[in-house]
């Protein structure tokens, strides 16, 4: 079985883009199927601070058509250190898994759910649309701006002081970062 990841990016973070796929790959045994998504590039406009905020909210229409039951969905600003199939495993039919908080910013999504074409899902605030998130997935797989107990994902959500653009005050979580960056850079020159 492949797990089918969207991740959702925006022209401002395509610097950034390696980061998650890099991470998921180092830390999963699976097969991933990773797909770069930014508004654009689905005919999209872009939507909040970061361009890509109702992006999520296209996935299950772009996961269906590309033949997924179900989908993994995160943001492009985040480090995965655990391993990917375990938060797969959260997978519930008909229905849109999100943190233990209520947030869906890490999330595993039925592609059957319907929403606003992706067209129009600029018009939409996010809150309108997350009527459908079942809160289940622990918060260690949302582990913001800092290191945490047990931490499966490392979000750099404070847009003033993610890594790639800007100092980060947290210097542990800074270290990680750094980590991937040195081994993903071989890569990046071939």
């Amino acid at each position: 079985m492949t797990i089918p990841v969207f991740i959702a990016s925006s022209d401002r973070f395509a610097d950034c883009e390696w980061m998650a796929p890099f991470s998921i790959r180092e830390n999963t045994e699976k097969p991933v199927s990773i797909h770069i998504v930014r508004p654009q590039w689905q005919g999209m406009q872009e939507h909040g601070c970061t361009g890509f905020t109702n992006v999520r909210f296209a996935v299950p229409e772009i996961a269906k058509g590309m033949g997924y039951e179900f989908a993994v969905y995160l943001d492009v600003d985040m480090l995965i250190l655990g391993d990917i199939s375990e938060l797969y495993d959260y997978r519930q039919p008909g229905h849109w898994v999100g943190l233990a908080d209520g947030s869906n910013e890490v999330s595993v999504i039925d592609t059957s759910l319907q929403f606003p074409a992706k067209e129009t899902l600029h018009r939409y605030k996010k809150h309108q649309l997350n009527s459908h998130v079942v809160p289940d997935i622990p918060l260690s797989w949302n582990c913001e701006d800092k290191v945490g107990d047990g931490m499966k994902l490392l979000h750099f959500t404070d847009l003033s002081a993610q890594p790639w653009f800007y100092k980060h005050p947290n210097k542990e979580a800074v270290a990680i970062y750094e980590s991937y960056l040195g081994r993903h850079r071989p890569f990046a020159d071939a």
